[in-house]
Formats: structure tokens, sequence, C-alpha cells
């Protein structure tokens, strides 16, 4: 009961960790400093799904099945394609991207690359043995870390960019484990096959919550760096009210994977998890009502005072939450090992995303208008994922049915 209570505050924590930052930079140095962090964070996000998210899940996967060196020989093998990729392939990439406007720093941004990569991994390490309370921990080093790196650069009067403090920070706990465990990284390289793998799990991330990363730099080319810090703080907020669904997706995923040849058992699970994750999202619609009325009168209303920042929530968060009803489909589908599916429907809602993009650039459109009417595009993709993919999980049950009768 204590390992499951652990497993819920941990799962939260990381979308603890980025409300401090945020709020704190949006309390301590304004607005526009508030803008250009999260522009560089979530960018450096982006690159995260390819430099660490894809191959520390296969670490969900291996790490069970291996003896202590065996783990450590996997665990050194993940770490050393994650760094090889993050200091030979990401950095060209990043400097490209400062040199084109796009990104405010280089070397903040490198390093958060580094230390965030390094604690991800850690974290889907202590997941895979299920060692929830060591997450906990790890977890509130990067708090202590955060609060300790503050206090001696204040003191000292040492001149130091927040992005460049969160880098430290997850950079320090991911040595400290290193240290702490005696973690030796051994000359290890995973196969290819593994990385071929870790690279379409990327993907998939890529196409559904890769795009709202790519949306900040796009708010903040349009509408300017306070709107991208407007961005930043409604994508944390939003990344923290989809905990509740994502947590019943844990809850509900081992029951389907359990029952997966009994389909009359697996579509009453489904059906069940269908509307309760309706229902929850609904809930949380309401919920995020409420935020914004005490952010215009309590909270950030600084930013809330931004023109048509209402606006920009309502839609920004309509579609967060709407790409969630899609959780219950594709669970279904990764349970019967289609994970292809969503591949493929990713890529053509990628190719959506990219084709109003440029019809809103050759229409050359109001600025706020571009960002109302692209948000609105990324609902009604969403909008159109859960649907087809209810679709084919009908067929899938359909066919099971004849086929058994």
């Amino acid at each position: 009961m204590l390992n499951k209570l652990f497993l819920i505050i941990t799962t939260g924590l990381p979308g603890i960790h980025k409300l401090i930052f945020f709020f704190f930079t949006e309390s301590y140095l304004g607005v526009f400093t508030l803008g250009k962090f999260s522009n560089d964070y979530y960018i450096i996000q982006f690159f995260i799904i390819f430099n660490a998210l894809g191959l520390s899940s296969l670490l969900m996967v291996n790490l069970p099945k291996k003896n202590t060196l065996d783990k450590i020989k996997n665990y050194s093998s993940i770490i050393n394609v994650t760094m090889l990729f993050g200091l030979l392939i990401s950095f060209p990439l990043i400097v490209l991207l400062y040199e084109t406007n796009i990104l405010y720093t280089i070397f903040d941004a490198y390093l958060l690359l580094v230390g965030m990569s390094g604690n991800l991994i850690v974290r889907h390490y202590f997941l895979a043995l299920k060692m929830y309370k060591h997450i906990f921990i790890f977890d509130l080093l990067v708090l202590l870390f955060f609060l300790l790196v503050f206090t001696i650069t204040n003191f000292l009067e040492v001149k130091i960019s927040i992005l460049e403090l969160v880098a430290i920070i997850y950079l320090g706990s991911y040595i400290s484990f290193l240290i702490y465990y005696k973690m030796k990284v051994l000359r290890n390289i995973i196969p290819k096959k593994e990385i071929y793998l870790a690279l379409n799990v990327g993907l998939v991330n890529a196409f559904s919550a890769g795009v709202y990363f790519v949306l900040i730099p796009l708010v903040n080319k349009k509408l300017g760096v306070e709107y991208a810090g407007l961005i930043g703080i409604i994508f944390t907020i939003s990344s923290l009210l989809v905990l509740i669904p994502r947590a019943m997706s844990m809850y509900f995923l081992p029951d389907i994977s359990k029952n997966i040849l009994d389909y009359k058992t697996t579509e009453k699970i489904y059906t069940r998890y269908k509307y309760i994750n309706i229902f929850s999202l609904f809930s949380l619609f309401v919920v995020s009502l409420l935020l914004l009325f005490s952010f215009n009168y309590y909270f950030l209303d600084r930013l809330f005072q931004l023109k048509d920042a209402n606006i920009i929530y309502s839609l920004f968060m309509s579609s967060v939450l709407i790409s969630q009803l899609s959780l219950a489909p594709s669970n279904l589908l990764i349970a019967f090992e289609k994970a292809e599916v969503l591949r493929n429907i990713g890529f053509k809602l990628l190719v959506w995303y990219l084709f109003i993009y440029e019809v809103l650039e050759i229409l050359d459109v109001q600025h706020f208008i571009f960002v109302y009417l692209f948000i609105s595009s990324m609902l009604l993709a969403n909008l159109y994922r859960f649907y087809i993919l209810n679709r084919i999980v009908k067929r899938i049950f359909l066919e099971n049915k004849k086929g058994i009768e």
C-alpha cells in the first residue's frame, strides 16, 4: 500500500517541479524572463523525446528480466547511447536553432538537455525496478538542489540564468545518483534493433505531445516572448491536470493486457475505462475554468492581463484535455501490439499541422488569429484521432467476436 502511495506521489512530482520553476520565474524574474525560459525549456523537452524518453522506455522492458550485472550493463548502454546522441547530434541542431533566433541560449540549453536526459533515465531505472520510494527521494533531491543553488548564487551575488539554474540541479541530481549508487558507466551500446524501437517510441510521442512543445516557440515568434511565458505556464498546469487520466491509464492497462484473449471481459473493461476517462476529462475542464478565474484575480494576474490570454488558455486547455480522450483506445491497441497504428495516425496529423501552418502563412493572417486557428486545428486533430482509434478498436472487437463464433 505504501509503495502504491509513493507511485502516485512520484507520478506528480515532475509536474510539481515544473510548476515551481515557472511560478518562481514569473514571481521573481518577471514575465519577459519567463517567456525566454519557457521557450528554451520546452524546445529542449522536444529534444528529450528522441534523446532520452524513447531510450529510457527500454529500461522499463529490459531491467526486470535481468540479473544485477546485466542490469548495470543495460543501464550503461542506455546512458552511452543517450549521451552520444546528446553530444554528437543534438548540439549542432541547438546551434542551428540559436543562429536562427529560435533558441535564446546555446550553453544553458545544451546543459539542460544533458541534465534532464540523465535525470529521466534515473527515474525510469527506479520505475522499472518498482523502487518508488527511491524516486520520491530522488525527486526531493531535485528540489533541495534548486533551493541550495539559488541560495548560494544569491548570497555570492553570482549572475545565473533560470535555465542554467534548472540545468545545474538536474545534472547535480543525476551525478549524485551515480556516486551514491556507485553506478559504473561501462562501454556498452544497445543493439541496433533496440535503438530502432526507442526511435519508434520517440516518434509516437513526438507526433502527440511533442507538437505542443513546438507550439511555444511558434507563439513566441507570432505574439512575443510574454505569450511564450503564458503558454509555458498553461502547458505546465495542463500537464498536472492530465496526471489523473494518466494514472487511470496505469490502473486499467494491466487489466486489459491480462484479459486480452477474453474479448468479452476486455470489451467490458475498455468500455468502463473509456466512459470513466470521458467523465474525468469533463470534470477536469470544469476545474481548469475555476483555475482560470483564480489566475485572473489572485495568481499570475500579470500574465493573464495580456490581450486575449483567457481565449488562448481556454483553447489550449481544451486541446490538451481532448487529446487525452485517445488514452483508452491507444492503450488497447498497445495491448494488442498494434503500436504502429498510433505512429501512422500521428504522422498523418503531423502532415495536417504542417498543411495548416503553410496555409495560414500564405494567407498572412493576423498573428492572434493565426494562433487561435492553429490551436483549434490541434483540437480538431485530437478529436479526429479519438474517432479513428475508437473505430479501429470497435473493428478489432467485432473481428474477434466473429472469429470465436
